[in-house]
């Protein structure tokens, strides 16, 4: 007899919903309208005070809108070598990039001497 593990069939099958969570959305649907269509309607009210619109926009952006990553406070001499880093990370990532360049070139000149060679033995002496 098998003890323990994964058993086939065992579990609550996917997609449904857990009793708390359930008996939240049959709440919201006895009330009539969700709080969101709420905010909403009262947002778009043209007869509802400025105030009131604003506050509803305000509450719906956590909604609709994931919060902005937080700013690290560094101090500015901490942002200076941070840029003279990266501004050295750069030029090094450039030299690299020209040396590669080079050797490419040198390469590519080597394969055209070596086929040159290869077709026309004579040109070589």
């Amino acid at each position: 007899m098998q003890r323990g593990g994964r058993r086939n069939g065992a579990g609550r099958p996917k997609g449904t919903l857990g009793y708390s969570r359930a008996a939240v959305i049959e709440a919201a649907k006895a009330m009539g309208e969700a709080p969101i269509a709420y905010m909403l309607r009262v947002m778009h009210d043209p007869n509802a005070s400025e105030l009131r619109r604003d506050r509803m926009a305000r509450e719906l952006a956590a909604y609709f809108y994931s919060r902005p990553a937080p700013v690290p406070d560094i101090s500015p001499e901490e942002a200076a070598a941070q840029a003279k880093e990266e501004a050295a990370l750069a030029a090094a990532d450039a030299a690299e990039a020209a040396e590669l360049a080079a050797v490419d070139a040198f390469i590519k000149q080597a394969r055209e001497t070596v086929k040159d060679l290869v077709t026309n033995p004579s040109v070589g002496k």
